[in-house]
């Protein structure tokens, strides 16, 4: 009996460090809140090469976001596949779409490191239906600081702090917005009816969003 529990453990502990989704050691702090996970597999039309790309992301009980993406590209023939894991630290679930973003945190390529890993991604429930497949596109950014110095033309001897709204003067009930002048690309940087998704012809899987 010993031995047998001694190898059940082995087994379970291989299967917790192999796995390349290490998001499984959830958090007591986790709610029952908006949430995305799933995965993805993009074929290349010319050959049996693809990419993949895993996610799960979730908002805690204080508001945060914690979760991970893993991104595997295997379609460059001749050259190392591409290996992403980012952390990701904001998400955004809208109807059956959700917007998730964070850090890239591990991968065989150096100057990937520190970059913004954007995904989007549909749940259209993963039926067999072709205009009904679950959907995804993702981007990755590099991050660059604007040092924007806002002035005012008319009083050039100001030298206090600056800011300025954008609003909409033929719209009285527009509150207007502060520019975002953040130096990273995120989940809310974008509305989320603007992405358009890869073609779903070359890709296959699942997403599950709850809001």
């Amino acid at each position: 009996m010993r031995f047998a529990l001694s190898a059940l453990t082995s087994v379970l502990l291989v299967a917790i460090f192999v796995s390349p989704l290490s998001f499984a050691h959830r958090s007591p702090t986790v709610a029952d809140g908006p949430s995305a996970k799933g995965k993805f597999e993009i074929l290349q039309p010319q050959g049996p090469k693809s990419t993949s790309v895993e996610f799960n992301a979730e908002t805690t009980t204080d508001g945060r976001t914690i979760g991970e993406a893993v991104y595997q590209d295997n379609s460059q023939a001749n050259t190392q596949p591409l290996y992403l894991r980012a952390e990701l630290d904001c998400l955004v679930v809208k109807a059956n779409k959700a917007v998730m973003s964070g850090s890239i945190r591990e991968s065989n390529a150096e100057n990937y490191l520190g970059r913004g890993f954007l995904l989007v991604v549909q749940d259209n429930g993963a039926t067999e239906n072709p205009l009904k497949h679950d959907r995804l596109t993702w981007g990755v950014y590099r991050v660059v600081s604007k040092n924007w110095v806002l002035t005012d033309a008319e009083r050039p001897d100001e030298n206090g702090p600056v800011s300025w709204m954008v609003a909409d003067a033929e719209r009285s009930e527009d509150p207007g917005s502060f520019p975002d002048n953040s130096p990273s690309v995120g989940c809310q940087t974008f509305p989320v009816s603007s992405f358009s998704f890869v073609d779903d012809t070359y890709s296959r899987g699942s997403a599950r969003v709850k809001p």
